[in-house]
């Protein structure tokens, strides 16, 4: 009768460990292919290779050219007309400019976003965007 619980607690628990590594394994598969659609039909849009670099590059590009100088605010919006995005962190300078580091959320996962710094001086007017990658 002992023998017979601890085999069924025994198999109870190995069940939920294998079931809890199947379900990261398949959400890793599930963010990957996320990523390969995505990035595949942000390339298309844009016209360059589904490499994260090249569709960063071209997004700077089209805001660099639709911003020019503008307020933290335009820029917000800016980015609300592309996708949802999150500001992850704000950086302050030594002059007073700051900066926001940027989730653009283009894909599904959110790991699979695109990530920006953006410069504004103090008065909170747009300076400069570049891709922001983290080490």
């Amino acid at each position: 009768m002992k023998t017979t619980l601890r085999m069924n607690k025994f198999v109870l628990v190995l069940g939920g460990i294998i079931s809890c590594i199947t379900a990261i394994v398949l959400l890793q598969l599930m963010q990957e292919w996320d990523r390969e659609d995505c990035y595949k039909r942000l390339a298309t849009e844009y016209g360059v290779k589904p490499e994260y670099s090249e569709i960063a590059e071209k997004i700077i590009e089209q805001i660099r050219v639709e911003l020019k100088t503008g307020s933290n605010q335009e820029v917000h919006t800016l980015l609300e007309q592309k996708a949802s995005f999150t500001v992850v962190e704000k950086i302050h300078g030594l002059d007073g400019s700051y900066g926001e580091i940027v989730i653009l959320k283009m894909c599904r996962f959110k790991n699979n976003g695109f990530s920006f710094l953006f410069r504004f001086t103090k008065e909170g007017y747009f300076l400069n965007v570049r891709e922001y990658l983290e080490d």
